[in-house]
C-alpha cells in the first residue's frame, strides 16, 4: 500500500520523508508518487529532507515524464534529497531527472549514510 510506503522519520533529531519504492513495479510506484506529493507541497518553503529508496526498481516501471514532473514541482518545498539503491541504469536516469529539473539529488549506498547527510545539510541552514 502506498501509504505505508511514504513516512516521515525522525534521525538526530530532524524529520526526513522516506519515499520507499523500492521493490516497486509501475502503478506501484506511480501511487507511491502521488501519496508523496501532496505531503511535499504542504510544507514550507525549503524546509523538506526526502529520502527516496529505489532499490530493485526496474527502471522501465518508472514513468520518466511523472518522476520529472513529481521532482520538479517539489523543487521549491525540498531543502535536500537523497536517494538510495541507484543501480548503473537508474543512474542514468537519475542524472537526466537532475539535468531536466535542475535540481541536486545525492546519491548514496545506505539509507544511514542518506540520513546523515541530509540532517548535516539541515544544520547548516
Amino acid at each position: 500500500m502506498a501509504v505505508e510506503r511514504v513516512t516521515y522519520v525522525t534521525h538526530q533529531g530532524q524529520r526526513v520523508l522516506v519515499i520507499d519504492i523500492s521493490n516497486g513495479r509501475g502503478p506501484e510506484i506511480a501511487q507511491v508518487i502521488r501519496t508523496a506529493a501532496p505531503l511535499i507541497r504542504r510544507a514550507e518553503k525549503n524546509s523538506v529532507l526526502t529520502l527516496t529508496d529505489v532499490t530493485n526498481v526496474i527502471v522501465r516501471d518508472i514513468h520518466a515524464s511523472e518522476l520529472v514532473e513529481f521532482v520538479k514541482d517539489n523543487k521549491p518545498y525540498v531543502r535536500a534529497a537523497a536517494v538510495v539503491g541507484v543501480g548503473d541504469l537508474a543512474g542514468a536516469m537519475l542524472a537526466t531527472t537532475r539535468i531536466l529539473t535542475g535540481r541536486q539529488l545525492k546519491s548514496f549506498a545506505s539509507r544511514r549514510e542518506a540520513l546523515d547527510w541530509l540532517v548535516g545539510v539541515n544544520a547548516v541552514k
